[in-house]
């Protein structure tokens, strides 16, 4: 049984009124059609949105956990709250026996209370799993296996693009990059950007992802929204963009000039991003009931979460 706490954009919002049950990308819509769980409930402050969730959804809504768990227990919850409340809905969530959280990224506002909620795991035996969704997706699991097959080589350099600011959307990439590629081993801020919304930062950056330079660079998301990366190896090359095919290129000798190596041999691999919540639960799922790994975890969050504090702290810096 499952319930979500926090029924906004990522909650309902994003395919309340999508028809085309192929495309999932909310929690509410990823519980309502995943055979493994049961959605029994919502949870809002806001009215409005608890009367929306029961239009559509035909579950009972709450105005708090409080009142949820006067009437039932729920095995799993979806906590989709903003960040700033993330801490005090886990600790609340955790004072019963859950089984499964499922949290929305970053993982905190700050480490300090991320460790804390870490402290508060390792004391339950609750399993946490967060929602950096492109680990979960099958089309870049399958690019990350290329990759330690080594197919593509050595990763030594590569672009993204993100907007939308460093903490929001950046940090997908951040936390994709060390998955992919290994841990974060320096930062440079090349150009302090702005501040999205008016509190998160948009820099440009280079940060050193294993043994890869990748090139971090802020867009602006008013004009169009950009998740897009390509990775440069000793043997090929990779181009992604959300929603597309992800395309690989390997070297091959040029046919016209002896002794020369080009790109070539594409390989192409379907990408269905209009359902990563879905297979984040389907993760969580196969983690509950087979023990197959968590792609993505509160220690792992917390490794993000570090790395975005770092860049947040030299941005500070640089624009002191």
């Amino acid at each position: 049984t499952a319930v979500v706490v926090g029924l906004g954009r990522v909650g309902q919002g994003y395919d309340y009124d999508i028809t085309d049950d192929s495309i999932i990308l909310t929690h509410a819509t990823a519980l309502k059609y995943h055979p493994s769980f049961n959605l029994i409930g919502g949870v809002d402050q806001d009215i409005v949105q608890r009367e929306r969730f029961e239009r559509k959804f035909s579950k009972p809504s709450y105005s708090s956990l409080g009142a949820l768990r006067s009437v039932c227990q729920p095995s799993v919850v979806s906590i989709a709250v903003p960040t700033a409340l993330h801490a005090s809905v886990f600790r609340e969530t955790m004072s019963s026996n859950t089984r499964a959280v499922v949290l929305e990224k970053p993982v905190a506002d700050c480490i300090v209370e991320a460790n804390d909620m870490l402290q508060v795991v390792e004391s339950s035996g609750c399993v946490v799993l967060v929602n950096y969704l492109r680990r979960f997706n099958p089309a870049i699991v399958e690019l990350k296996q290329m990759i330690e097959r080594g197919q593509l080589g050595q990763i030594y350099k590569g672009t993204a693009w993100y907007t939308k600011g460093i903490i929001e959307n950046g940090s997908h990439f951040v936390d994709l990059f060390q998955w992919l590629l290994g841990e974060q081993t320096s930062i440079q801020v090349m150009n302090a950007g702005r501040k999205w919304d008016n509190h998160d930062p948009e820099p440009d950056l280079c940060i050193r992802f294993g043994s890869a330079d990748i090139y971090l660079l802020a867009g602006r998301e008013e004009n169009y929204c950009m998740g897009r990366f390509e990775l440069v190896g000793t043997k090929g090359m990779i181009h992604y963009e959300d929603g597309k095919p992800i395309k690989t290129y390997f070297s091959q000798e040029d046919p016209i000039y002896a002794g020369y190596r080009n790109i070539g041999n594409e390989h192409n691999i379907a990408n269905d991003k209009e359902s990563n919540i879905w297979y984040a639960y389907d993760n969580l799922a196969n983690h509950l009931l087979n023990g197959v790994k968590l792609e993505s975890s509160l220690k792992t969050g917390i490794k993000t979460l570090k790395t975005i504090e770092k860049i947040i702290s030299l941005w500070n810096r640089n624009n002191e």
